[in-house]
């Protein structure tokens, strides 16, 4: 781990300089400290012993000296994040110094502990799967009470494995819709495999494994795979990858495992910045630079949780191996993938909608008929917006996509978040991938900006968020030409009166671009509610669109 080892002590000097006398982090992101309700204290401090054992150097001992004391002085309902603190603190309870310096401190920790998931808040899934890992940590230093819950546990945590491989993160138990973030998935991998480490249990292994080939066979060369919903492509998810193939490797090994390895390391390491910090997802610009993060991602306490796992689990990378070409297909999830050397693409095909939660499982990353990412050769685009301000205020912004038909008309957005049947077929070197869906207002029951409510309602359930009945059925179609690198999209409506609507846009990435054509298209609504539809849609148009603009038809190109 010569390389990757030199890259996290790097990183770890630049966050022991920006240590505060008090213990606590400064972030030069946010340009204010740490807030304490985070996670990074205790993985700074978990990161700082491993360097310490590993060099013999005392600056990092008292570093992380430093950081425990801030975390225990700090008060216990400030605190927050209590799995992801309970887990580090349970990894290092049994060094010698943290015994000596904060032994009665762990204990009354650890004897006061609630966990946010045994207060059946409305936390994500994959919190449940690092509370199985705390258990297991507490179980090896005696705490054998541990052994039924983690057993009931992990039934639960299995259960939420989909066909295809990948772990739902939202809701526990799904009635209306599900979230599949990739980011968190990796969580899930994580925990699992440090379970089957601790116990030896089998069924969390497989189950490991099997994320671990969903991932793979949606991996582009370079080793990009954490690409759809909430925290995409960010240090965090490929830094939990990472330590579960070391880990997975030690135990069971196999091709796609040592063909990720390699891979996803160099992507680590591409990641560090120049200052010695690791960018926290694959779209920050500079320590200062803000590009599409969630609200809740902070600089700081990402880097402090990857570099304490990758200095801990972290192994020497092998050969990279090789990835066949073809095409994958996610179906529960709803997930397309295209893979050729000089071509990549990765949709999202029925889209998902968590209805009635919060913007992390709604908002327009999570949708349908819509490129994730692209490849072109050695150039490369993302499908979401490279914007600057946090993903809340976007979160139902169709720009914060390149491709997606949605319409904002005061405070209701027109919009098509899943398609009802998707069909994909081929001819030759062209896939066709066709779904239809409905035409739905995303409804609120207040008349105030939706995602400054959401903003502090963070987790909590609620049901302003709702989807109207049908309006009009959406048929969208696109077209990959895998021969020429070429990608087409394009969408039909039709009202439920069987109206006859000329509207569609083409977009296209291959030499020649489609034509993109504008028409107007008359759409009565229900009569049960004629005011919330608009008589006239436009294709391309942004939401902001003028009404000048709105009046007068548009042609040119677009590309993905």
């Amino acid at each position: 781990m010569i390389l990757l080892q030199r890259r996290l002590l790097r990183a770890l000097d630049y966050w022991v300089k920006k240590q505060m006398d008090n213990g606590n982090l400064f972030d030069e992101n946010r340009g204010k400290p740490c807030p304490s309700d985070q996670y990074a204290s205790t993985f700074f401090s978990m990161a700082c012993l491993k360097a310490y054992r590993i060099t013999g150097n005392r600056s990092y001992r008292e570093a992380a000296k430093k950081s425990m004391e801030y975390f225990f002085n700090a008060a216990e309902e400030k605190r927050g994040h209590a799995e992801f603190n309970a887990l580090a603190l349970a990894c290092i309870q049994n060094d010698p110094f943290v015994r000596k310096w904060f032994g009665p401190e762990l204990d009354r920790f650890f004897g006061r502990l609630s966990l946010e998931t045994d207060k059946n808040r409305n936390v994500s899934n994959n919190w449940l799967a690092i509370k199985l890992v705390f258990y297991a940590l507490m179980r090896k230093s005696g705490g054998h009470a541990h052994k039924a819950r983690a057993g009931v546990l992990l039934e639960k945590i299995l259960a939420l494995q989909l066909p295809d491989g990948l772990f739902v993160d939202y809701p526990l138990r799904p009635k209306n819709g599900f979230a599949t973030p990739l980011a968190y998935h990796a969580v899930f991998i994580l925990m699992l495999s440090w379970y089957g480490m601790l116990t030896g249990d089998g069924r969390a292994i497989k189950a490991a494994q099997r994320g671990v080939d969903a991932l793979y066979d949606i991996m582009d060369y370079d080793g990009q795979c954490l690409f759809y919903g909430r925290s995409f492509d960010s240090i965090f998810g490929y830094s939990c990858l990472y330590s579960a193939l070391c880990m997975l490797l030690k135990m069971k090994g196999g091709r796609k495992v040592a063909g990720m390895h390699a891979r996803i390391c160099k992507l680590l390491v591409g990641m560090q910045m120049p200052e010695g910090c690791f960018a926290i997802n694959l779209l920050q610009d500079g320590v200062s630079g803000r590009r599409g993060w969630d609200t809740y991602m902070n600089f700081a306490t990402y880097n402090c949780f990857s570099m304490a796992l990758l200095l801990e689990f972290g192994t020497d990378p092998g050969h990279m191996g090789l990835l066949q070409e073809g095409c994958t297909e996610l179906k529960e999830s709803g997930l397309f993938v295209v893979r050729k050397r000089d071509f990549f693409v990765a949709l999202s095909t029925g889209g998902q909608f968590a209805e009635g939660q919060s913007y992390f499982f709604t908002d327009t990353r999570y949708w349908g008929m819509q490129v994730l990412v692209k490849r072109v050769g050695n150039k490369k685009t993302s499908g979401y917006r490279k914007i600057r301000l946090d993903t809340t205020r976007h979160a139902h912004d169709p720009s914060f996509s390149s491709v997606l038909y949605s319409r904002k008309t005061g405070n209701r957005h027109f919009c098509v978040p899943v398609y009802g049947s998707v069909e994909v077929s081929r001819r030759g070197t062209k896939i066709k991938i066709q779904a239809a869906g409905k035409l739905r207002v995303l409804a609120t029951r207040r008349k105030t900006d939706i995602i400054r409510v959401l903003h502090w309602l963070s987790y909590r359930k609620s049901r302003l968020l709702r989807l109207s009945r049908p309006y009009a059925e959406i048929r969208s179609t696109i077209e990959i030409d895998t021969d020429n690198n070429g990608l087409v999209s394009y969408t039909a409506i039709s009202s439920p009166q069987s109206d006859a609507v000329n509207w569609k846009y083409s977009t296209s990435s291959a030499s020649q671009p489609a034509e993109r054509s504008s028409s107007s298209a008359s759409l009565s609504a229900p009569r049960r509610r004629p005011e919330c539809l608009p008589t006239t849609l436009w294709s391309g148009l942004p939401s902001g669109a003028s009404a000048k603009a709105m009046t007068s038809e548009k042609k040119g190109t677009r590309k993905l």
